[in-house]
């Protein structure tokens, strides 16, 4: 399934499906405003991003969204599929 995410501090985390806004997730009120930034699009459908003082996951197809650390610009590291699973060992 083909998604695209844009992201816009004011306006949220825009996430579209067959060029029409699916949804968007933001917060902001005249008293209140968590900006949303520094997302990563990650496998299986999966965003991590910033949204004001906190660091979440969200699953794009099922909404699920997940708490994973107080903070600011989330840093995501995956395992290199092709790197060896040991040492190098010299030929």
């Amino acid at each position: 399934m083909r998604r695209r995410v844009l992201l816009w501090a004011e306006r949220g985390l825009q996430v579209y499906h067959r060029q029409q806004r699916a949804y968007v997730l933001g917060m902001e009120t005249p008293f209140v405003a968590w900006p949303t930034r520094w997302a990563t699009c990650l496998p299986g459908d999966y965003v991590v991003f910033a949204l004001g003082k906190y660091i979440l996951i969200l699953h794009i197809p099922t909404r699920r969204l997940g708490f994973l650390a107080a903070g600011r610009c989330p840093l995501v590291v995956m395992p290199d599929r092709d790197a060896p699973e040991g040492p190098i060992k010299p030929e």
